[in-house]
């Protein structure tokens, strides 16, 4: 028995130096968060099929168009405050998470105006009256969202994934099916989004008071408000590359159009979604600044790169159509021009996960900035050649400009930390 626990460590020590990462750790807790990325993933092809098949393309681009704007929005909620919430619950402050969450819910009453604001350009100057009505409505419901959606920092930064993991299903799996159902019925994007939010608030607050409730030590509630507020505007910033684009594409090239650009860039999102869950299971050992094989990961996630964009390939040779239909051609057009991404999304994400905890958010917002800033003058001065190669060279651009100047300078960062431990 004492031979075979031995082999077991010694297969354990193998894998951590080819991967880089404590394999035990992502052995033990990985699968839930696989679990968690595969319901998400269905119950979002699941959407997607049925906005397709049985919504318009209006329907499904007024709905994210509405997302996209919330997030946007969401930049004065302050949800960094979120991560400081994590390093307090890392460090044994569990009621830290409930201050993030009422600075958050205070912060975000900001929003509410903005929000306002807006539903009144689009309904009295654009005359869309039924989207213009959903900001509106939206923003009596903004705070209340954010706020109650910090409740997952809490069984993350504890490394209970298994909690995490079905609580996070459970909802996807309510709130798609109630979609689904007022997709069915004909109801109008007003009434979609009422359903998200109003489900969601529901049910993220149930999983919020649960932990309040069985919560033991209420006043150790400390966060680092300053850190917090500096990775809010570098998460805002990051976001930019998925939210700014259905702004964008709506605006230039109208909301029908934009509903093609997402079935396109669906596969491309949940990738990129998956990665951040896998990385969010190892942030909290970040937190904790343990000692990383940086070789093994950065061939890891060109590895998984390659991987992911041969699967891609794959799904779009012989599922894409049969699930979506011959009226998302330009769409499998796109995709498969856009599936080059997927090549640098992992080591993207890695790169800005770890300048993250390492406290380099300056550096972080001014490469996003410059990123976004470089992408929408592209849109501007290119849009008469047409949506096709508009978005493609805006979407390669962010991630190019994204991840080399990180890449550069992780490997500075490395090279001249093993320089000064060199004896």
């Amino acid at each position: 028995m004492i031979a075979g626990k031995n082999r077991t460590e010694h297969f354990y020590d193998w894998m951590n130096n080819k991967t880089g990462l404590d394999f035990r750790y992502f052995l033990l807790n990985g699968n839930w968060v696989s679990l968690r990325f595969l319901v998400v993933s269905l119950t979002g092809f699941t959407l997607s099929f049925f906005f397709t098949n049985f919504g318009s393309k209006e329907l499904l681009g007024q709905y994210q168009l509405a997302l996209s704007i919330l997030a946007i929005v969401s930049l004065v909620s302050f949800l960094g405050l979120n991560s400081s919430a994590m390093e307090g619950v890392v460090r044994g402050r569990d009621a830290s998470v409930f201050r993030a969450a009422r600075l958050i819910f205070c912060f975000s009453w900001i929003g509410s105006p903005i929000l306002i604001a807006l539903g009144l350009y689009y309904s009295f100057i654009l005359e869309q009256s039924v989207f213009g009505s959903m900001l509106m409505f939206s923003a009596f419901l903004f705070p209340f969202f954010y706020a109650t959606s910090s409740w997952n920092i809490f069984y993350e930064g504890k490394q209970l994934f298994k909690e995490s993991a079905l609580r996070i299903i459970t909802l996807n799996l309510i709130l798609t099916g109630a979609l689904v159902v007022a997709i069915l019925l004909d109801l109008n994007a007003f009434w979609l989004l009422g359903i998200y939010l109003g489900v969601s608030i529901i049910l993220q607050a149930k999983f919020l008071l649960t932990i309040f409730r069985d919560l033991r030590d209420r006043t150790h509630d400390y966060i680092d408000t300053k850190f917090g507020i500096a990775v809010s505007f570098q998460k805002f910033v990051s976001g930019l590359s998925s939210n700014l684009p259905p702004l964008v594409i709506s605006f230039f090239f109208g909301i029908e159009i934009l509903a093609i650009y997402y079935i396109a860039y669906f596969v491309v999102s949940a990738f990129s979604s998956f990665l951040n869950n896998i990385f969010s299971l190892y942030l909290p050992i970040l937190f904790k600044k343990v000692a990383l094989n940086h070789r093994s990961i950065l061939l890891n996630s060109v590895i998984t790169g390659v991987l992911g964009w041969l699967a891609f390939i794959i799904f779009l040779k012989f599922f894409f159509i049969r699930i979506y239909g011959d009226g998302y051609q330009d769409s499998l057009r796109l995709a498969y021009a856009i599936s080059f991404l997927l090549l640098l999304i992992p080591l993207h994400t890695y790169l800005v996960g770890f300048f993250s905890t390492r406290r380099k958010n300056r550096f972080l917002i001014s490469i996003f900035i410059l990123a976004n800033c470089i992408g929408v003058l592209e849109i501007y001065f290119m849009n008469h050649l047409g949506f096709f190669w508009s978005i493609i060279t805006y979407l390669y651009t962010l991630e190019i400009i994204t991840t080399l100047p990180l890449l550069g300078y992780y490997v500075y960062q490395i090279t001249s930390t093993s320089k000064r431990v060199s004896p």
